[in-house]
């Protein structure tokens, strides 16, 4: 516990001072039960989070700090990541068709798979600790490491770019889904958003698509709807 207290300190001054911190979740994340303390992390900081190689959906995908798909795609702003922190998951790589962080981004990786740290890149921070219990104590740290004002203001900021950038994307994509939304057979946004009307609160959705365009339309979140894939495309199941 005091080797894992000590590395999360040192990385939430690292997520403090960071110009451009990105958090990316792994499944680790889903089976501690601490999606509530990643997204609390993010919006203490402002950090965005990438979705890393998984089959849940282990941060809400219509959250405005969500960057995108860290494995088989690219998460927006990647390259002025200053600070990447990987939790409970594997590092992309080329196997999951997703290019490395950058090279001058200091690197923190947090999972209980241990054997998994730090053996794909070279890593700063090695946390080999239960992602609950991690979180915790990063959001802990930062808050004792910063002053609350300071640590707001700079939260409030990046939370309010990131509410107008999302604001601009969901009017692009309502205005592109007009031209085919009456189409037959059913565009894949029509179908989407047909599932996420009809389905129940509760429902497990399971893809097996080789691409997210229902993504952008189902509201997958904390005790709502939840996600259980996707595959690869290699294979079914």
């Amino acid at each position: 516990p005091d080797l894992m207290d000590a590395g999360a300190t040192r990385a939430a001054c690292w997520l403090v001072e960071a110009k451009a911190p990105m958090l990316c979740a792994g499944a680790e994340v889903t089976r501690a039960g601490a999606t509530d303390d990643l997204i609390a992390l993010a919006e203490l900081t402002g950090a965005q989070v990438a979705q890393g190689y998984s089959v849940y959906s282990d941060f809400p995908f219509r959250h405005p700090l969500f960057a995108g798909f860290y494995g088989l795609g690219i998460p927006r702003d990647l390259a002025k990541t200053d600070l990447f922190v990987n939790l409970g998951g594997p590092m992309p790589d080329p196997t999951v068709f997703a290019p490395p962080p950058p090279r001058a981004a200091r690197i923190v990786h947090a999972r209980i798979e241990y054997d998994e740290i730090a053996n794909t890149y070279p890593t700063d921070i090695a946390i080999a600790a239960g992602l609950k219990e991690t979180l915790v104590a990063l959001n802990d740290a930062v808050r004792s490491l910063a002053p609350a004002g300071k640590l707001a203001a700079t939260a409030a900021a990046r939370l309010d770019a990131a509410r107008a950038r999302q604001a601009k994307l969901d009017a692009t994509r309502l205005e592109e889904a007009k031209a085919t939304w009456n189409a037959s057979p059913m565009s894949w946004e029509r179908v989407s958003a047909e599932l996420d009307a009809a389905l129940e609160p509760d429902a497990i959705i399971v893809p097996e698509l080789d691409y997210r365009t229902p993504f952008e339309w189902l509201n997958l979140d904390r005790g709502r709807r939840r996600l259980i894939g996707q595959t690869t495309g290699f294979a079914l199941g």
